[in-house]
Parts: structure tokens; C-alpha cells; sequence
């Protein structure tokens, strides 16, 4: 008798819900309606998560061929000209301590940001990365001279005061260029990075050259001195003289460092 319950209820199932048949999910068969969507939207995120590591493994795997390609014509034109240096340029990366990863940049030497005390009218009016292995000269003289101390981060938060260090990176590219206000290199142009411009404040009585600091700078382990030497700190648009549109007043400007290999 019960068997016979059985065969008739599922018999009954199919005949109400005839959808079964093309892969549909019948009403007998679930619990609730609840568990059925729920189930649905969980496949649904685990694709859309799937999807999102595969988009990250593209790019990943994209600039790493970008870089391989670089390198490889930048070996073939020294095979076919017979030189063992192709070329290339230099570009200092403000706030790291080393190159780029997802370019062809190559380190040349680590070192420390310094430049001319903020309070000083003299001196140099460039920012440089002094390296961590100087050498000395003969000359001891100490008068007629200038100074040059290290730099400091200026700007709110953790790196306030910090030392700031530098890299000095070298690539095959021949051309090199700073963007002011931008974050992506124009078409054709590689970049290399991108963070905020950076200079003296507006009062000192020290300028300096804009120089690109990465948009996340480190400091230099185990200083913090907060001498004020050479001070680094956000600059900032002013519309009027600057067009308002699309300049805003206040904003923070950003910039990119690009490179650019002719064929």
C-alpha cells in the first residue's frame, strides 16, 4: 500500500509539473521557495567572483607581456646594431624605495630625498636623491656654502615628519615626462606611476620644482627626526587664473610619470 502511495505521488509531481523535463526546477522538489533562490543568488556571486579573478589575471598577466615585449626589443636592437646598451632614459620614483614591478624599469640605486632647507632663500631649488653609499672628496673647507638636509612629508597621518626615500629607476624607453594633474598617461605612453604633486609650501622663503610623489609613499625605516629640512607638501589648484572647468579651487593635483619607446 505504501509503495503505491508512493509511485502515485510522484506520478502526480511529474504530471503537475511538467517543466521538469526542461530543466526547470519543480515545486515538489523543493523545500521552500527561499532556499531555491537563495541557492541561486550564492551560484550567481561565486560566478561574479570567478569572473572578477579572471579580469585581475588578464591584466596581471597583460603588463607582464607588455614588459616581456619591451624587453625582448629592446635585446633585438642591440642583437641588429651590435650595441650592448639600446638606449633608454631615468626617472626618479619619489617616496619608494624601489621600481615599479609592472614595468621594464630597472633600479639603479636607492637612496634618500634631500634639498635645500625651507627656511633658506639660497642653495639648490631642485629636490635629488642622495644615495646611501656617498663618497667624499678631499675638500674640507667649511665656508662659502651650502646646505643640503633631507626631505620631510608634510601632509596629515602616519608619515607626517617622516623621512621621504627615493629610487632611482632606469628604462629602455626613450623618453620620459611628468603629467601634472593626471593619473593615466596619454595614448601611446606607458606609465610608470602615478601619486600627487608635491613642492615647498607657499610661504617658505625656499621654492622647489614640482616633483610626482607616488600616490603611496613609505617612509624611510627608523627616522623621524622632524628637523625641517627640505619639506614636501600637497599642492593645490587655483581656478581664475586656471580655468574653474575644469580646475576645481582647493583640490589636490595629482600627476603620472610616463614613458614612451618609439618603433
Amino acid at each position: 500500500m505504501v509503495i503505491i502511495f508512493i509511485v502515485c505521488f510522484l506520478g502526480l509531481c511529474f504530471a503537475q509539473n511538467p517543466s521538469r523535463s526542461q530543466g526547470t526546477e519543480p515545486s515538489c522538489y523543493i523545500k521552500n521557495r527561499f532556499e531555491y533562490e537563495f541557492g541561486v543568488l550564492e551560484k550567481l556571486e561565486n560566478l561574479q567572483r570567478d569572473k572578477n579573478e579572471l579580469v585581475a589575471n588578464v591584466t596581471a598577466l597583460t603588463a607582464l607581456v607588455e614588459t616581456l615585449t619591451r624587453k625582448i626589443k629592446g635585446q633585438c636592437i642591440a642583437h641588429f646594431t651590435g650595441l650592448n646598451d639600446p638606449g633608454g632614459n631615468t626617472y626618479i620614483r619619489w617616496g619608494k624605495k624601489s621600481c615599479p614591478t609592472n614595468t621594464a624599469a630597472e633600479l639603479v640605486y636607492e637612496g634618500f630625498a634631500g634639498g635645500a632647507p625651507y627656511d633658506k632663500p639660497g642653495n639648490g631649488a631642485n629636490y635629488i636623491c642622495l644615495p646611501k653609499d656617498p663618497q667624499w672628496g678631499t675638500d674640507t673647507s667649511s665656508s662659502n656654502i651650502g646646505y643640503v638636509h633631507g626631505a620631510e612629508y608634510q601632509m596629515e597621518g602616519m608619515l607626517k615628519d617622516q623621512d621621504v626615500p627615493c629610487a632611482v629607476c632606469r628604462t629602455p624607453s626613450t623618453n620620459v615626462l611628468m603629467i601634472p594633474a593626471r593619473q593615466e598617461c596619454y595614448e601611446g605612453w606607458t606609465k610608470e606611476y602615478h601619486g600627487y604633486l608635491m613642492a615647498e609650501r607657499h610661504n617658505h622663503a625656499s621654492n622647489k620644482e614640482y616633483i610626482c610623489m607616488d600616490g603611496e609613499p613609505e617612509p624611510r625605516v627608523g627616522t623621524k627626526a622632524n628637523v625641517n629640512g627640505a619639506l614636501l607638501y600637497f599642492q593645490e589648484a587655483v581656478c581664475g587664473s586656471l580655468p574653474c572647468l575644469p580646475y576645481n579651487a582647493g583640490w589636490k593635483l595629482t600627476c603620472v610619470v610616463c614613458t614612451f619607446e618609439p618603433l
